[in-house]
Order: structure tokens, then C-alpha cells, then sequence
């Protein structure tokens, strides 16, 4: 009986391409993240900042987002409708300048509570309106409580 490695000691010519596949196989990266075997396959950009960063992000960073872009918008319809263009085009400046605040606030907290979104994001993005909400709630709570007399 042959030994199974006699067959690569028999056929050693140097014409033969020998195999590429020695060693360790593994995915090719194409720097974005993505491999060339599944493409589709991204890495957990949660996992890039430790969960209270992406708090503070959440809680700070994106409503500072928010208000610049916001601001950029409505200043651009400011400068359209004081240089006499149409009202509608400073119209629809104006009313992207408005709407960039529930749609940003609303896809940062979808995208934070998805698979691939960190939490902790969404989580910081949710603490201003929650605030507010119970900081209302207190206000009316004293001044009905008072029926009107403050003594």
C-alpha cells in the first residue's frame, strides 16, 4: 500500500501550476468595511465608540447637528426671499429648515434601536424630549394646583 503523499513526490514537474490555496484562507477587505465576499456584510459601527459616547452624541452632538443644518436652511430662504426671488423657492427652504428636526430626530432614533445601531444613541436622543415632557407636566401640575392664587 502507497503512502497519500507519494502522488506529490511522483508528480513533481516544474511545468504543473501548483496550488494557491496553501495556508490560511480569509476574506479580503475593501476598506469601507466591507469584505469581498459578502459585501453586504458591514461591521457593527456600534461597536466603534463605547456605549456613553454615543449617549453624549445622542444627547449633545446630534441636536447640535440638527440646529446648524436647520439654521443653513432657513437662513438660505432669509437671503432668497430678501433678494426678491420667488416666494416659493424661499418657501421650500423655509419648510426643509423646519422638517430637518422631527426627520433627523426620528431616523437617529430608528437607526439607534436597530440591529446595527447603537442604543445607547437613541437612548440620548430620547432624554431632551423626555425632559421637557415632565418639566411641562410639573409647570401646569403647580399652576392648576394653585387654582390661579400663588399665596
Amino acid at each position: 500500500m502507497t503512502n497519500s503523499n507519494d502522488w506529490r513526490e511522483e508528480e513533481k514537474d516544474d511545468t504543473m501550476p501548483t496550488s494557491s490555496l496553501i495556508g490560511e484562507v480569509t476574506t479580503i477587505s475593501l476598506g469601507d468595511n466591507t469584505n469581498v465576499i459578502n459585501p453586504n456584510e458591514k461591521e457593527n459601527i456600534a461597536s466603534k465608540l463605547p456605549p456613553p459616547a454615543w449617549f453624549l452624541l445622542g444627547t449633545f452632538g446630534m441636536p447640535i447637528l440638527i440646529t446648524l443644518i436647520s439654521f443653513i436652511f432657513m437662513l438660505i430662504g432669509d437671503f432668497m426671499n430678501d433678494a426678491g426671488a420667488p416666494d416659493q423657492l424661499s418657501e421650500i427652504f423655509f419648510a426643509i429648515g423646519s422638517l430637518t428636526w422631527p426627520v433627523a430626530w426620528i431616523s437617529g432614533t430608528v437607526w439607534g434601536f436597530t440591529k446595527s445601531g447603537p442604543t445607547a444613541f437613541a437612548l440620548g436622543l430620547l432624554l431632551i424630549p423626555v425632559l421637557f415632557f415632565f418639566l411641562i407636566a410639573i409647570c401646569l401640575a403647580i399652576f392648576i394646583g394653585f387654582e390661579g392664587s400663588m399665596i
